[in-house]
């Protein structure tokens, strides 16, 4: 289960407008993501690898600007992370990463903030973000 935080500034629900805003940059996104034109699929392959075969030990692992992680699941899967903390401005995206992450078997924290926020105010060590 995902331990989910947000900002003091984001207590409000966010209005229509703002969820419509959100949905049509997202399905944006994920078009470019699903045909690789940010070459997704390489950048995660590669820290994969890396992760799996330079990484010896149980890691934390802290993703800034996370999105939904499926992408970093991906790149997770079958390595020896023991916690993973994410970073987004988006709740809707957060909520989406919080399904995601379950299969990895770890401690999970989600953090809905400005990333530059959130890592001034980080005080948790971590092996690799």
């Amino acid at each position: 289960m995902a331990a989910l935080t947000s900002n003091d500034s984001d207590n409000a629900a966010p209005d229509a407008s703002t969820v419509a805003l959100f949905q049509q940059d997202w399905m944006l996104y994920r078009k470019m993501v699903d045909n690789n034109f940010l070459y997704h699929r390489e950048a995660y392959g590669r820290l994969h690898d890396v992760l799996v075969n330079e990484v010896a030990r149980p890691f934390r692992f802290l993703d800034i600007a996370c999105g939904d992680a499926s992408a970093s699941v991906g790149a997770l899967r079958g390595t020896r992370v023991v916690h993973y903390q994410g970073i987004d401005f988006s709740r809707a995206a957060l909520d989406l990463a919080s399904k995601a992450l379950a299969e990895l078997g770890c401690a999970v924290t989600l953090e809905q903030n400005d990333f530059q926020e959130a890592l001034r105010r980080q005080t948790e060590l971590v092996d690799v973000a």
